[in-house]
C-alpha cells in the first residue's frame, strides 16, 4: 500500500507549467509523461502516487473535457483513461483524441472496471492502444508503461517524417486513415 501522495489537487490544476519526465525506475533511458484521466479521486491518487514512485511524471484530469483541454497544451507521452466518467465518457474522449491531428499519435491505455468483451472491442474501435481492467495489477501497468516508453522514439520519428512529407507535399491529410479505414497491411 502506498502511504505517501506526491501529486496533489493543486498540482493537477497547475497545468500551465512545463513538466519534466524523470527516468522510469529500472531503466534510466526510458522517460514518460502520462496524463491520467479518471474521476475516481481515490484511484486517481493511488495511481498517481504509484506511477510517480516508479519514475513516471503524472498530470491529471478529472473528466474527458478537462483531459482534452490539457492535451492541447502538449507535452504528453501517453494517456491513461477511465471509461465511465461524467460528461464525455472514455470512449468518446479517446475518439476525439485520435481524430485530432495534434494528439492522434499519443498512445491511450484504457483503465476501467469494465471487463466484458464488448467493452474491450469498443475501446479498441475508439482508438485505444491497450486495455487494463480494475483492480489494476501494478506489474502489468508498469510493463505497459515501459512498452509505451520504448515505442515513443519510434512514434516521434514517424511524426517527424510525416511532418516532413507534408511540407514537401508528399503526404496529404487524405492519405491518413485515423481509424484504419482503407488501411493496408503488408504481412
Amino acid at each position: 500500500m502506498v502511504t505517501t501522495l506526491q501529486l496533489t489537487t493543486t498540482a493537477v490544476a497547475d497545468s500551465g507549467r512545463a513538466w519534466a519526465a524523470p527516468a522510469i525506475r529500472g531503466n534510466p533511458s526510458l522517460r514518460m509523461r502520462v496524463l491520467l484521466i479518471d474521476d475516481d479521486a481515490r484511484l486517481f491518487e493511488l495511481l498517481s502516487s504509484y506511477l510517480e514512485q516508479n519514475g513516471v511524471s503524472v498530470k491529471g484530469a478529472r473528466d474527458g473535457k478537462q483531459g482534452l483541454d490539457m492535451l492541447e497544451e502538449g507535452g504528453v507521452d501517453a494517456v491513461l483513461l477511465d471509461v465511465m466518467m461524467p460528461g464525455i465518457d472514455g470512449y468518446e474522449t479517446c475518439r476525439l483524441l485520435k481524430d485530432d491531428e495534434k494528439t492522434r499519435h499519443i498512445p491511450v491505455l484504457i483503465v476501467t472496471a469494465l471487463d466484458e468483451r464488448e467493452s474491450r472491442i469498443k475501446a479498441l474501435e475508439s482508438g485505444a492502444d491497450d486495455y487494463l481492467t480494475k483492480p489494476i495489477d501494478d506489474t502489468q501497468l508498469m510493463a505497459r508503461i515501459r512498452n509505451l516508453a520504448r515505442m515513443k522514439p519510434m512514434l516521434d520519428e514517424l511524426r517527424m517524417r510525416e511532418a516532413s512529407g507534408r511540407r514537401m507535399g508528399l503526404v496529404t491529410q487524405a492519405a491518413y486513415a485515423p481509424h484504419g479505414e482503407n488501411a493496408r497491411v503488408l504481412l
